[in-house]
């Protein structure tokens, strides 16, 4: 006990008034007399009946301190002030708070709780470990007390206003609590055991359940198929003995599952013994504490803690006594080779973050998901009050899918708002600017270890893994190439800590084993909510500086449209990179309220934007555009850049037929383009080709015509010259075919599109979208030829090849509203309006779907008409006249016809 009491002067050492108010407080009625004279200064009484609470308890405690340790019988004067100064200390600091003054109590209560002991003396067990309990206990309590005494006398307004000093206290205190309760409960075993036990014990004292140092959640939820898989994997287990290692993302419910097992299951085993395994030291510490425990034959608590963990692996490899350890929190496997009970009649359950670690020990594995949201959604509002689910809405939606399943941020944060008597309302505006506060913080009653931010540690992240799990949040979670993540010294301005592809795969590894990441081939998923954590945590200079760093790796890998070729060959590449292009950008507006110039996203995005445009994925397409054009600066060097995004923006415009602004669009292009390219340019034929369809549809024919010939000569002379391999030529002849079947001059537009197709057989082959875009035209051109035979062969393989490649696409929803025209005609009405249904399943989905759908519609009204349904054709007119009168592109034709219904689409796509 003298050692105690030093260290309870030395934490005084440099506080002499309250060192002197402490040692001056030596009783439970010292403690009464000193708070009635704070409720006279502040004219209140206060937490009348839970202070008498807490005095009891530590009478209690300090009545089986005296009875027990004879060396402190004659020296309470010397030994209680060290328990009542302190506690008096911390109630007076719990008056004087006028908001925070609950938090204080509770966590008061926690500590003496904690100690709650029979009233009774210690006796029938081996003396001299009792009387280490009770020292240990002591010790714990009195510098515990002292500690959250000091910590309140030097922040005031803590826990309101989270110091990081406070926050660091916090966590040691929830420690100091699990201790306290760890050594209470051993002594509660003994007392509990005393009346049938001597010191010559030939069976071991039985350890239960309900003296493990975790408590279970009482609003546990959504876990029962999991409860009854490890139930039924420890049971049906080959192996001895017989283990399971639980294995998931921090927060998950790893540590919960577990412990609810063991009140499930809490009649069968004999002996519960849960070790926290973080590190070796906590593992010889809790072995060795249950070998005493349990008083097995040879135990000491003089003995070497290694010895006594060897006497209970040998007792556990031998005995008949079913028995459960749970190695808790377990990151290193290795730790373990020194302690594992191989053998016996028991169970193991392991909880880690490593699936690599889940695996070492055991070939039963339970991975934990995400709660699913029905559950989260119960789960948060039974902890922050079930009447606040009427406030719910969609905003909270969305913060709870940011939250994705994660049972510690739904426990977390609705104790907070709970404590904190919270709307939901006023908790989002709240959260949208100190969540990071909040994630650092802890609340509620139950006794958890851990912050949201100490649970994911990634605090604890330094050097390179630090720097790839911060780029991480700027990149879409789901199926991140790990190809992005190593930039290309050659390419770009990217300055990465991650130098080399071992240093990349080392950092992945370490953060797939601290559960932050997942690795599968060659992606990386993080979860959601591990991105959000991160990202609170980081600076604002640390958010711009990885937002760049991100940006120029993206950069670095998105394919390009080269001499002229367009991105077709890329799109694999492409769709993988794009959700992360766009995820990007919501970081850039979260980063940058206002539009900050950036060439090289503009540059992306210009690139992006163009393989979304080739694709026909207009919705996803312009909002990237609208960006690109708020950050590409007006600088003469960023001229093509800006004229890349104008020209998909054209072609947005072009494809929904908005004819009129698409042509306004590719002038600006033609324009800049004209200045900074070379005569030859094979992109600057591309524009020409593709500015020479909008003048078609706009009804300048001899402009168009003019453009198409310039564009031909261009890229003749680059495939001449060897510049390209000939499939941009083939594109520019199946445009000026188009040009010449607008003109009437039939044969000629044969004779370029069969030019064009023969280039792709060569070049892209028969099954590529665009020797299938050529069939498409051949059709036109074959129909007005009254060649209609021809015609559908052309359109029936044009639509083969756009349903393997693109089958949700638009353009194949004009495909099967082209070949139904061919079944219309034939006569086949029932093949004709089957493909009509198919088509509107693909148009109703896709980007401006209005003239689309109306015009299938009429199709389809004429067909129904023609097979004698003509209740149904009208219900389909009127309905595709109403969504006719909804488009606002063009003029209005009032009458009610196909050729009225054909001019919603551009004419070659008719």
């Amino acid at each position: 006990m003298e050692n105690v009491k030093k260290d309870f002067e030395g934490l005084l050492k440099n506080t002499p008034d309250t060192a002197r108010s402490i040692w001056s407080i030596n009783t439970s009625k010292a403690v009464y007399e000193h708070l009635k004279s704070i409720n006279n200064q502040h004219g209140r009484i206060a937490f009348t009946t839970r202070i008498d609470g807490i005095i009891e308890t530590l009478e209690s405690f300090l009545h089986v301190v005296s009875e027990t340790l004879s060396d402190v019988s004659d020296k309470t004067q010397e030994y209680e002030p060290m328990i009542w100064g302190s506690t008096a200390l911390i109630l007076a600091q719990a008056y004087e708070r006028r908001t925070t003054h609950e938090k204080v109590i509770f966590m008061l209560e926690d500590l003496t709780i904690s100690t709650a002991l029979p009233s009774s003396p210690i006796t029938g067990c081996q003396p001299n470990f009792i009387d280490c309990c009770v020292r240990r206990l002591f010790a714990e309590l009195a510098i515990g007390l002292l500690q959250l005494a000091l910590i309140l006398q030097k922040y005031p307004q803590a826990p309101e206003k989270k110091q990081p000093k406070f926050v660091e206290f916090e966590e040691g205190h929830c420690k100091t609590i699990q201790r306290l309760k760890v050594w209470a409960e051993r002594l509660k075993g003994l007392n509990s055991n005393a009346a049938s036990t001597s010191q010559s014990v030939t069976r071991p004292i039985r350890l239960s359940s309900d003296q493990i140092p975790i408590s279970v959640n009482e609003h546990f939820l959504g876990r029962e198929d999991e409860l009854s898989t490890l139930r039924h994997k420890l049971e049906s287990s080959t192996e001895s003995p017989s283990v399971v290692s639980i294995h998931g993302l921090p927060g998950i419910g790893k540590t919960e599952l577990a412990a609810q097992y063991c009140k499930r299951y809490k009649d069968k085993y004999d002996s519960y013994l849960w070790v926290t395994s973080d590190n070796k030291a906590k593992i010889i510490d809790a072995l060795s504490g249950y070998t005493t425990m349990m008083q097995l034959s040879g135990n000491s608590v003089e003995n070497e803690p290694l010895k006594n963990v060897q006497i209970l692996l040998t007792w556990l490899r031998s005995t008949d006594v079913k028995w459960l350890i749970i190695f808790d929190n377990l990151d290193d496997p290795s730790q373990l080779n020194e302690f594992w009970p191989s053998g016996g009649n028991g169970h193991v359950i392991i909880t880690t973050r490593s699936h690599t670690t889940a695996e070492c020990w055991s070939t039963e594995t339970l991975q934990l998901a995400p709660l699913s949201p029905t559950c989260c959604k119960e789960l948060f509002y039974n902890i922050s009050g079930k009447h606040k689910i009427k406030q719910h809405s969609k905003q909270m939606d969305t913060v709870m899918d940011e939250w994705e399943g994660v049972p510690l941020a739904l426990n977390h944060i609705g104790s907070y708002i709970s404590s904190r008597c919270l709307t939901i309302e006023r908790f989002l505006k709240i959260y949208h600017d100190y969540a990071y506060e909040i994630y650092r913080s802890k609340y509620g009653k139950r006794v958890y270890p851990h912050s949201i931010a100490t649970a994911f540690s990634v605090s604890e992240v330094e050097g390179s893994n630090k720097f790839l799990l911060q780029s991480l949040c700027f990149l879409d979670p789901d199926r991140i190439p790990t190809d992005i993540l190593l930039s290309d010294p050659n390419v770009g301005q990217a300055s990465t800590k991650v130098t080399s592809a071992y240093e990349l795969y080392e950092a992945i590894a370490s953060l797939s084993e601290g559960g932050l990441v997942t690795q599968t081939d060659e992606h990386i998923t993080i979860h959601r909510f591990v991105q959000r954590v991160t990202l609170t945590g980081m600076s604002s200079e640390e958010r711009i500086s990885m937002f760049d760093h991100t940006l120029s790796l993206l950069y670095q890998k998105f394919p390009r449209e080269i001499a002229g070729k367009p991105m077709w060959e890329n799109w694999v590449q492409c769709n993988a990179y794009v959700p992360h292009v766009q995820f990007l950008c919501q970081r850039y507006n979260e980063l940058f309220k206002d539009s900050r110039k950036n060439v090289q996203l503009a540059d992306l995005l210009s690139s992006c934007t163009w393989y979304l445009v080739e694709r026909g994925l207009f919705s996803e397409a312009e909002p990237l555009i609208l960006i690109a054009q708020a950050v590409c600066p007006d600088h003469e060097q960023a001229s093509l850049t800006l004229a890349t995004v104008l020209f998909n923006l054209a072609g947005v415009r072009f494809e929904c037929n908005r004819i009129d602004e698409a042509l306004e669009l590719c002038k600006k292009v033609l324009t800049i383009r004209e200045q900074m390219l070379q005569p030859n340019d094979p992109l600057l034929g591309n524009t020409l080709y593709s500015i020479g369809i909008v003048y078609m549809e706009a009804g300048d024919l001899e402009e168009s015509l003019r453009l198409h010939l310039r564009a031909v000569e261009i890229h003749e002379y680059c495939q001449a010259n060897s510049e390209h391999d000939g499939s941009p030529t083939a594109m520019a002849y199946l445009d000026l075919g188009l040009c010449y079947w607008r003109m009437k001059k039939l044969d000629l537009a044969s004779s370029y599109i069969e030019k064009g197709l023969a280039i792709h057989d060569q070049t892209t082959g028969r099954s590529s979208l665009k020797y299938g875009q050529g069939l498409y035209y051949l059709a036109q051109v074959r129909e007005s030829q009254g060649r209609f035979k021809d015609a559908k062969d052309a359109a029936e393989e044009s639509l083969r090849i756009s349903q393997m490649e693109t089958p949700n696409e638009f353009k194949t929803g004009l495909g099967l509203h082209k070949v139904a025209t061919f079944y219309h005609r034939e006569g086949n009405l029932e093949k004709a309006l089957d493909c009509l249904e198919r088509a509107l399943v693909i148009l109703e989905r896709s980007f401006d779907p209005n003239p689309r759908v109306a015009r299938s519609m009429f199709k389809m009204s004429e067909i129904l008409t023609d097979m004698g349904k003509h209740a149904e054709a009208a219900i389909k007119r009127d309905g595709a006249e109403k969504l006719r009168s909804t488009v606002k592109t063009f003029p209005y034709n009032p009458c009610v016809t196909a050729d009225a219904f054909d001019t919603l689409v551009p004419s070659f796509l008719a």
